[in-house]
This record gives C-alpha cells, sequence and structure tokens, in this order.
C-alpha cells in the first residue's frame, strides 16, 4: 500500500511539472463546458480591447496572471491595471484559442491553483496565452438587391441564381442574402421560388426577406418562404413568431462566427426586441443585420434609425447593416459608416437596381470578405449582361482581431 501511495505521489507531481499545452488542449469560446474561471470569485470587470478578451476579477493575491499580446512575441504582459491582479474568468475572442501553461515569472511559493475548466477540475495553471488562429480564406456573401420587377422576367431573374450556383467555387460563396421586395404580387412567388430553390439545392445558405412590395405584405410571403421553407437546415435558428418576417441564420467560415439577423420591411419594436435577445445570447458571433429600409442616399431612412437607435448600436458585433428599398434614378447603391456606443465600426450598404433596365438587368453585389487584409471588397455584377457595375465598388474595413 505504501508503495502504491508513493507511485501516486510521484505521478501527481509529475503531472503538475508538464507543459499545460499537453494538458489542456485549444479551447474555443462558445464550446459547451470549456468556460475558464478563477478559483475565486471577484466582483470586479476589466476590459482589456488590446488583447480582444474581457477579464472579470479584481483584488490581490500571491500571484500574477499574464498573457502574451495577440502577436503571440515579445514580453509577457501582466492582465489588470494593479499589482497582483486575479481573474476570474476570460472570454476568448471566436478567431484565437487559450493555451494554459506555467508562468516563467511566477518567483516560486506553493502550487498555484488559479483555473479550471468546469470539464476537468482545478489546475496549477498561472499563465494564460491567447493565441491568433489562422485566417480563414477569403469567401463571398452575394446580395439579392429588390428583384420584384425582375421576377417576372425569367431570363433576367434566373441568371442571378444561376451564376451564383456556377461560381459558388470560384468565390467561395457561403451565403446569398436578400434586400427585400422579391416579388409585386402573390403571381410573382412560384417564379421567386423557383429561383430561390436554385440556390438552396446548390447547398448554399439562402436568407431572403420581405420588403413593403404588395406581394411581400401579403399572407403568401410566409406561405411559401415561412419556417417550411428552410426545414432540416441547421443553419436556420429560430424565427419571431413563427414567421420570416424576422428570422435568423448562423454559420461559422474557419475559427470566424457569424450571425445574421434578417429582418423585414420596419420591424415593430417586438421584433427588434427579440433581435436584440438573440444577439445577446450570441455575443461570441460577428453580426450582420439585413433588413429592407435602413440607409438612403447619405443618410438613415426613418426606418434604418428606429433600428440604428434600438438595435445597431448597442450592439459591438454588430459590423455590417444590408439594405435595399432606396432607388433614386442614377443612384443604385450607397455606402457610409457610423459607430455604435462601444466605438465599434458599423459599415453601411445599400443596393437596389430595380429601376435599371429591365427591373434590374440582373444586378448583385459581391462582398468578398479578405479577413487577412482586415478588409470587405465589393462590386455590382449583372449576369445578364456578364459585366461589372461603374457603381457598387467600395471597400470596407473590417476590424478582425
Amino acid at each position: 500500500m505504501r508503495h502504491h501511495a508513493l507511485i501516486s505521489v510521484l505521478i501527481c507531481l509529475c503531472i503538475l511539472i508538464l507543459p499545460v499545452k499537453a494538458r489542456f488542449p485549444p479551447i474555443y469560446v462558445g464550446e459547451a463546458g470549456r468556460n475558464w474561471h478563477s478559483d475565486s470569485a471577484c466582483p470586479t470587470l476589466y476590459n482589456l480591447q488590446n488583447y480582444g478578451i474581457t477579464l472579470l476579477g479584481g483584488g490581490l493575491a500571491d500571484y500574477s496572471v499574464y498573457t502574451r499580446p495577440l502577436s503571440v512575441t515579445g514580453n509577457i504582459s501582466k492582465l489588470g491595471p494593479y499589482l497582483n491582479d486575479k481573474v476570474n474568468s476570460i472570454h476568448v475572442p471566436s478567431c484565437c484559442y487559450l493555451e494554459l501553461y506555467k508562468d516563467p515569472n511566477y518567483g516560486g511559493g506553493p502550487p498555484v491553483r488559479c483555473f479550471s475548466d468546469t470539464s476537468t477540475g482545478y489546475s496549477d495553471v498561472s499563465s494564460v496565452k491567447l493565441i491568433k488562429l489562422p485566417y480563414p480564406p477569403n469567401f463571398s456573401i452575394i446580395l439579392f438587391p429588390d428583384t420584384q420587377n425582375e421576377v417576372n422576367k425569367p431570363v433576367i431573374w434566373e441568371s442571378m441564381p444561376n451564376w451564383v450556383v456556377d461560381n459558388k467555387n470560384t468565390y467561395n460563396i457561403k451565403a446569398v442574402i436578400g434586400l427585400g421586395d422579391v416579388t409585386n404580387s402573390v403571381t410573382d412567388f412560384t417564379e421567386a421560388v423557383k429561383g430561390w430553390n436554385m440556390i438552396k439545392d446548390a447547398g448554399i445558405i439562402y436568407v431572403p426577406i420581405p420588403g413593403n412590395s404588395p406581394g411581400d405584405l401579403s399572407p403568401a410571403w410566409n406561405e411559401n418562404f415561412g419556417p417550411q421553407y428552410f426545414f432540416g437546415k441547421n443553419w436556420f435558428r429560430g424565427a419571431y413568431n413563427d414567421k420570416t418576417n424576422a428570422y435568423y441564420v448562423t454559420f461559422d467560415v474557419g475559427s470566424y462566427k457569424y450571425l445574421v439577423i434578417a429582418l423585414g420591411y420596419s420591424p415593430s419594436s417586438q421584433e427588434l426586441l427579440w433581435a436584440q435577445d438573440i444577439i445577446s445570447a450570441n455575443k461570441d458571433r460577428e453580426v450582420i443585420v439585413t433588413t429592407h429600409s435602413f440607409l438612403d442616399t447619405t443618410s438613415l431612412t426613418v426606418e434604418g434609425k428606429t433600428i440604428w437607435n434600438e438595435l445597431v448600436k448597442r450592439n459591438k458585433n454588430i459590423f455590417l447593416v444590408v439594405c435595399g428599398h432606396v432607388h433614386p434614378m442614377n443612384s443604385y447603391s450607397s455606402y457610409k459608416t457610423d459607430y455604435g456606443v462601444y466605438g465599434n465600426r458599423v459599415n453601411e450598404l445599400r443596393v437596389d437596381y430595380q429601376v435599371a433596365n429591365n427591373g434590374g438587368d440582373g444586378y448583385m453585389e459581391i462582398l468578398e470578405f479578405q479577413p487577412s487584409k482586415h478588409k470587405i471588397v465589393t462590386k455590382a455584377y449583372s449576369s445578364l449582361r456578364g459585366i461589372d457595375s461603374t457603381g457598387g465598388a467600395y471597400t470596407m474595413p473590417y476590424a478582425t482581431c
């Protein structure tokens, strides 16, 4: 028995000195049961934006907790503004993971029980290192602007989803997002559904939204594009009041996590509160809002001001709002930026070609995300004519961590 006890002690000692990296694999934020906490609760909140992490902690302890900068090089930097600050929990951005390890600057003393993983118990880790994951490859999201004057012209309308399907791999297309005004009348839904089915059958995420056109405002919208249209799609996460006048989808590209809030024309206060609840429950995801009316040529619409004040400006993970609706002659798109209450940049893009030739000439907006270059490059392309538009080309800053 003594022999077995001695072996057990030796095993424990070996475990304590093993590199923590070997004992604890990379932890991704949001992974069930993988939230890291200290073994002593403290109420003070600190936010170190330079590291892209949120720290809950306070008080003094007999040791310090450190992290390395996102570049992983350079000197170790202490977390918290005071000497020997002790943190209570760490929130990891979706493009990073944590490695836990023994602090080489720790001056000795008893083993430090600093962090615990709820699924494995306490460890003697006194330092954390935040590692930035590799950037995902470039990918694209396609916007279908108001198609109400194209769906009654099948050659034009169907050229748009056909082009998307044919170029799915070339552009690494992850989703097609609608901007409202899909139909002019209830008789247009058969053709509208036929076009969106092409996207659906190609395995691409599809996000049509209703506008304020007569067809979209009719009960036929939810009869054709209601929740049943998304049956079996695990990226379709839910709808307000079981109608797709307000719903949301999620998808991942590499380590980057996205949430799309889809709002029809002039969402109600109840729908905006619902959207806020969804965003609050998905703080680890970057958020795109698509809605019908938001941006005019240079300023927000009436509906846009409401959406901005009640939803967009309040959430630091909303980085992009896209819309249609406004269509002055020879102003088919516009782009501006605003800043939320947390100082975060929000890109705002309007696209609407419904008054162009043939009800839109098959124009769509291609958004190419370039994470490693911290930007989104856009252009308008006509699937009917096979040409880019002279407008619709923008470069949006995209603040990745």
